[in-house]
């Protein structure tokens, strides 16, 4: 992203797993959806999320409705090849404001992108995980007496 890469994709990720936090991601598209918090720079949009995920900063909550939570901006798979980062989204309906840190680094990082770019990049991915678990389900039924 921006030039940097994010991850060690090595093997050990479980397909399911992968498969799972991203359908929950994709689900929660209109959740990330924020005016007042798309309009903050990148530290703050970051510190903002982070904070009432990770302390007890509730900030957030005085912007955000009622059945929403911080963590719904969280766009990170959440798998070992991933534990590294910290990712976020905010859009404002058109465009994305992706934040993005790594652990034990101080740096915030943000791209704007189009809405439609970031939605059909996690909707490409999550029909190529399906593509793959479902592969995988079918050689082991195959493989079952």
């Amino acid at each position: 992203m921006n030039g940097c890469v994010l991850g060690e994709f090595k093997g050990g990720v479980s397909l399911r797993d992968a498969w799972s936090i991203l359908l929950d991601i994709i689900q929660k598209k209109k959740n990330r959806i924020n005016l007042e918090i798309y309009e903050m720079d990148y530290e703050t949009i970051f510190s903002i999320i982070n904070d009432a995920i990770y302390s007890n900063d509730f900030r957030i909550y005085n912007i955000i409705e009622e059945k929403k939570f911080a963590a719904d901006f969280s766009v990170l798979i959440n798998v070992k090849s991933m534990l590294d980062w910290t990712i976020y989204c905010v859009s404002d309906g058109n465009m994305n404001k992706l934040v993005y840190k790594k652990h034990n680094c101080h740096k915030v990082h943000g791209v704007l992108m189009p809405d439609n770019l970031v939605e059909k990049t996690l909707n490409d991915t999550f029909l190529y995980l399906d593509f793959l678990y479902n592969s995988e389900l079918s050689k082991n039924q195959k493989n079952i007496p």
